[in-house]
């Protein structure tokens, strides 16, 4: 390979990252204009991976593939980082990938949080938050 060769092949790699970067660019303008939530950015049949926003997070299509609601509801809380309504949380685990079975994704998604007590609390009617963001909660004494 010549000095020429390797000019060349540097100059590609430079304009696919330029190329790169300006898709980031134009998505993070995007964000400050104020784009609409639930709205999917990227284009599909230019190949560029779509997110769609769910609140005020990005959610990548297959982001919560092959895990459990419990699982990917956390791992969701943690990215939000406070307490959010079930139909939110529904809504972004619909969009990761989570597969729901039954007549009430909703209701099943509500009452599998609501026994994981060790890892969820209800603070709010259909709210719920990370059991170790409140430590200092008093928890209910057994009968």
């Amino acid at each position: 390979m010549n000095g020429n060769d390797e000019i060349v092949t540097s100059l590609e790699k430079l304009r696919a990252q330029r190329d790169k970067l300006t898709d980031a660019i134009e998505a993070l303008e995007k964000l400050l204009e104020g784009e609409e939530a639930g709205s999917p950015e990227g284009d599909p049949a230019s190949g560029t991976t779509g997110r769609v926003k769910v609140g005020s997070v990005k959610i990548l299509p297959g982001e919560f593939f092959n895990q459990s609601q419990t699982d990917a509801a956390a791992a969701y809380l943690r990215k939000v980082t406070h307490a959010v309504n079930v139909d939110q949380i529904l809504e972004a685990l619909k969009v990761g990938g989570v597969k729901f079975e039954g007549a009430d994704p909703k209701a099943t998604l509500y009452t599998v949080m609501v026994r994981a007590t060790k890892r969820f609390v209800l603070v709010s009617p259909n709210t719920f938050g990370l059991i170790e963001w409140y430590p200092d909660r008093k928890k209910k004494e057994k009968k």
